[in-house]
């Protein structure tokens, strides 16, 4: 039986981890003295990113969080190690990972902040006997590759010589919808389209309803939205070749294939850095040409982004908003939440400030603006 207990999730359960990330370790972790392990029962459990309680009632506590080059450490832990919990789990990690993230002011990885949501506890009651690992739905489709005959044009995913969510009857069709929904917070992008398309041909041929949630990544309707996606991107551009670039893309997308569209803007992402946006003030590539509604967008140019939370939707707000929230109560709300030095400048200059914090910080304002803090 699979024993969550018995595997490595984090530098504590095998301290040689902590060499793998090494090369791309700040200086706070690599000048910071970590817990020695025999301490580590010293570690209050509201300092762990999930406590997993067991039908045992046994606590099985990973990824510290108590300050910063800790919650550093169990980021990249995390990014490693995700796939070993239950799904359930992954969740809370990822939820109490990215509230350490903002409290510590570092830059949250863009997976764990996709994958956080509003649960307010570290922890998740777990079952060993049924609650399986992420990964072993993986390795489980696999297995049936090997035992059937399934043609790869039957499958949900292809990438390289692996093959994954058969889809070639109506049960699969309908447990690949399921699967889809509950975990599409961890496929990435292009595998998610990928993914979403067979999953709808192959619902088509076995009378299946797809949700909006998987069709939404396959439509082909195009116009002002997608024109709304690039007028996003010229916010966050930082050059004037970037700009140029998107100008001229504004002007020719209507004439080019939606395919030909993705692949402009995947790779102008990845040019100007805007990837660590996705799911927050921009939409990612494919969301961007292929997605149904425009819930995210700018109205007009005076708007600063549309700050979507992690577990909900986003709002539009104006450069307008955001000064009279720095004029009004921010500086009650704001002081327990952000650094003083963030809270001052914010207060001081708050467009010019927000524009230049981490997304996980940026949130935390459009909050306030929007009266939830």
């Amino acid at each position: 039986m699979y024993k969550i207990s018995s595997q490595v999730i984090d530098y504590y359960d095998d301290e040689r981890m902590v060499l793998e990330f090494a090369d791309d370790m700040p200086d706070y972790v690599k000048t910071s003295s970590l817990v020695d392990y025999d301490e580590m029962d010293s570690i209050l459990d509201d300092d762990y990113a999930v406590i997993m309680i067991t039908k045992t009632g046994s606590k099985i506590k990973r990824y510290p969080v108590f300050d910063k080059p800790h919650t550093w450490l169990s980021c990249q832990a995390f990014l490693k190690t995700a796939g070993k919990l239950p799904a359930s789990a992954i969740e809370v990690a990822a939820t109490s990972l990215f509230s350490s993230c903002l409290y510590h002011n570092i830059e949250c990885p863009d997976m764990i902040s996709k994958m956080a949501s509003d649960i307010s506890s570290n922890t998740v009651y777990v079952d060993e006997g049924k609650d399986n690992p992420f990964e072993y739905h993986l390795n489980v489709e696999l297995m049936k590759k090997q035992a059937s005959n399934i043609s790869d044009d039957e499958y949900g995913v292809v990438v390289g010589d692996k093959r994954m969510y058969p889809l070639n009857n109506k049960t699969n069709v309908e447990l690949a919808i399921g699967y889809f929904e509950k975990n599409s917070k961890v496929l990435i992008p292009d595998i998610k389209h990928q993914f979403a398309t067979n999953i709808c041909k192959s619902a088509s041929r076995f009378d299946i309803d797809v949700p909006n949630s998987i069709s939404i990544y396959t439509n082909e309707e195009k116009g002002n939205r997608i024109g709304l996606n690039i007028k996003r991107r010229r916010i966050f551009a930082k050059t004037a070749e970037h700009r140029e670039f998107l100008d001229t893309l504004q002007s020719k997308f209507m004439d080019m294939g939606k395919d030909e569209i993705i692949d402009y803007l995947s790779e102008f992402d990845k040019i100007a850095e805007l990837s660590r946006h996705w799911g927050l003030e921009l939409n990612d590539p494919y969301v961007s040409v292929l997605e149904k509604s425009a819930e995210n967008f700018f109205e007009d140019g005076d708007n600063l982004g549309s700050i979507k939370s992690p577990a909900g939707k986003g709002s539009n707000v104006k450069s307008k908003d955001i000064t009279a929230y720095a004029n009004g109560s921010a500086s009650v709300e704001l002081l327990s939440r952000l650094p003083d030095d963030i809270v001052n400048g914010f207060l001081t200059e708050p467009l010019d400030t927000y524009k230049d914090m981490p997304d996980i910080q940026k949130k935390v304002i459009i909050d306030g603006v929007l009266g939830k803090l």
